[in-house]
């Protein structure tokens, strides 16, 4: 599975680093961490070792990164520009496709030996989880909640087999199903939902879905074979869903039932192998990540999803690691 494996050899490769560094005595603090616009300094590559702090401001815009590199998530306050992230949350193992939903973000987080996962929540402002949702099969890769009150997320075949989508009660954590997927499900997954419950769910470049309702849901079919995109999905305004396209670092549009062919595309450009996004409904702004750039960038989301150009870039920030995976957006109004 890609996404882990290039976890373990970026480990190795780390080590070694952070052996030449310790050699010289060196120490990261949060005030020594101070990410640069389009490059990483030695610290960056090496990661953030210190303790956990949030200096961000309680309202307005802030980002969230994902960084299964060092195990944190950084955040950034308002439009990238090279600034560097007002607060940092460490004590993740591997910490994938985050989201942000009414202010509370939720983190799918491997831990490091990839035995076990669940998803922690945190309150704005806070870096120690608040509610943590655990399930015996669960191994999650990305996670999504509904409107009607409930947390679902992705789980890989790497505990139970084939994979599955756990459903959890978001005010109690209570695990209520966990709905094993065809056979067809033993590589990564994304999921996404709609305002009405529909979910989404990308498997291996196969789309499945299934209406939700108060977290049952009916069975999962196969809608179509996509032309992408081994990447995250979020919903859209007019219940649109944009998918990361992995191999070429595109945002493909599509309009369900109809994801053979994508209504909208733009192109990133300066992120390679583009995992996830994150979308600003307000300001019409779409995120993504740079795979092993250590950088997360802001574009301008096109009408429509664009027509095949590039996506216009705002600006760029650096991160605390090399190996850069989720990214997330607390926006000021809400979609």
């Amino acid at each position: 599975m890609r996404i882990l494996s290039s976890v373990q050899t970026l480990s190795a490769a780390a080590a070694i680093t952070m052996l030449a560094a310790c050699s010289g005595g060196s120490v990261i603090t949060p005030q020594q961490f101070t990410p640069q616009s389009h490059a990483l300094s030695s610290h960056n590559a090496i990661g953030y070792h210190g303790a956990s702090f949030n200096a961000c401001p309680a309202t307005g815009l802030i980002e969230y990164v994902s960084l299964p590199g060092d195990g944190t998530i950084n955040i950034f306050a308002g439009d990238f520009k090279g600034q560097a992230a007002c607060g940092i949350i460490t004590g993740f193992g591997l910490p994938l496709d985050i989201i942000v939903k009414s202010g509370t973000l939720y983190v799918p987080d491997i831990n490091g030996g990839q035995t076990a996962g669940n998803v922690k929540a945190f309150h704005r402002g806070g870096t120690t989880p608040f509610m943590t949702y655990s399930d015996p099969c669960g191994f999650p890769m990305s996670v999504a909640v509904s409107d009607d009150g409930y947390v679902f997320a992705a789980n890989e075949s790497r505990i139970c087999s084939p994979a599955s989508i756990s459903i959890w009660k978001k005010s109690t954590g209570a695990l209520v199903h966990n709905y094993p997927g065809s056979a067809d499900w033993n590589d990564i997954l994304f999921l996404t939902i709609q305002k009405d419950g529909t979910v989404y769910v990308d498997a291996q470049n196969s789309m499945w879905t299934s209406k939700c309702v108060k977290g049952v849901c009916g069975s999962f079919t196969k809608i179509a074979q996509i032309p992408c995109c081994e990447g995250a999905m979020r919903s859209v305004d007019g219940e649109h869903v944009v998918a990361a396209n992995f191999a070429n670092a595109t945002a493909l549009t599509f309009t369900p039932p109809n994801f053979t062919t994508p209504s909208g595309s733009c192109s990133f450009g300066l992120n390679p192998d583009t995992n996830t996004i994150a979308i600003n409904f307000a300001q019409s702004h779409i995120y993504a990540e740079g795979w092993f750039t250590g950088t997360a960038s802001e574009f301008k989301y096109p009408a429509g999803g664009g027509n095949g150009g590039p996506c216009v870039l705002i600006g760029t920030v650096s991160t605390s690691s090399n190996y850069v995976w989720g990214i997330a957006v607390d926006r000021p109004a809400s979609l």
